[in-house]
């Protein structure tokens, strides 16, 4: 019962390791492409510019 237990617990936390971690990556490509979106923006802006 109680190593059914522990299995169920280790199991959970290397889901919720994987679940951090794809959030991460998530969060990482958000902020690259907002990053990117900026920039195409600001290039836009200086070609009417000029």
């Amino acid at each position: 019962m109680l190593a059914d237990l522990e299995t169920q617990e280790s199991n959970l936390r290397t889901t919720m390791l994987r679940i951090s971690g794809a959030i991460q990556v998530l969060e990482e490509l958000l902020a690259k492409t907002e990053e990117e979106e900026n920039l195409d923006i600001v290039e836009i802006a200086d070609i009417k510019d000029d």
